[in-house]
């Protein structure tokens, strides 16, 4: 099965693009939570748009927030990954999490991992590489990714790092 995501240009209102893309993940664990490394750009990929995506994968500028809607009732149930679109807000994976809803039912949905589009982003936090390793400090850089594909991480379980704090910081103009 393959998720699609679409673009949406909520300023301009225009044109609606989409991916393909679909990994299960499990959060939980002693050493951290086990989640995407967006401050590891060797983990960045990107997905070419396309227009045939369902509502409930619309990106937005800014960060989204990949997660999957287990209510039976919604429209967007077993359906992969759905989108929330957090937009030019920072976000704090361990504090902001509850707050993060299905775009189509509401009900929470648990963050999997974090796409963005057209925008300024750093990682602020400490991570383990691996669970028996001690935790390491992050403060990356800001970097910019356009609007011309769909920037997300890799997701596999090799691909994971065990997060003791996360938070990913996002600006629509140039931070510095």
């Amino acid at each position: 099965m393959f998720n699609n995501v679409r673009y949406e240009d909520e300023e301009q209102n225009s044109s609606y693009r989409s991916y393909a893309h679909n990994v299960p993940i499990q959060f939980f664990g002693p050493s951290g939570t086990p989640a995407p490394d967006p401050s590891n750009k060797s983990k960045l990929t990107t997905r070419s748009w396309n227009s045939n995506a369902p509502k409930w994968r619309t990106a937005a500028g800014g960060l989204s927030l990949e997660a999957y809607c287990y209510n039976s009732s919604c429209q967007a149930y077993n359906k992969g990954y759905v989108l929330v679109k957090w937009g030019y807000r920072d976000f704090d994976f361990f504090l902001n999490d509850r707050d993060v809803g299905c775009p189509m039912c509401g009900r929470y949905v648990q963050t999997k991992n974090f796409g963005f589009c057209s925008t300024w982003y750093k990682v602020v936090g400490c991570k383990r590489d691996k669970p028996d390793e001690p935790l390491q400090h992050v403060d990356t850089e800001w970097d910019f990714v356009s609007n011309d594909r769909y920037y997300t991480f890799l997701d596999s379980p090799e691909d994971l790092v065990y997060w003791g704090q996360l938070k990913i910081k996002v600006s629509k103009s140039r931070p510095y």
